[in-house]
């Protein structure tokens, strides 16, 4: 397939609009990553889903 490539020349306007679209979901997905590192705001929401529960005895 490398062999393929380097004989095929110059990249189409195809080619070239396919690599944006995937550079630019690949800087979506980073970010959408970092968000999910920040605490949310409601810390009852953060809480309720850490897999403690509120036992009553």
């Amino acid at each position: 397939m490398n062999a393929r490539f380097t004989g095929k020349g110059a990249d189409t306007q195809i080619d070239q609009s396919a690599v944006e679209m995937r550079a630019n979901r690949l800087a979506e997905i980073k970010k959408e990553l970092s968000q999910m590192l920040n605490r949310p705001e409601d810390p009852a929401v953060w809480w309720e889903k850490g897999g403690r529960r509120n036992r009553v005895a």
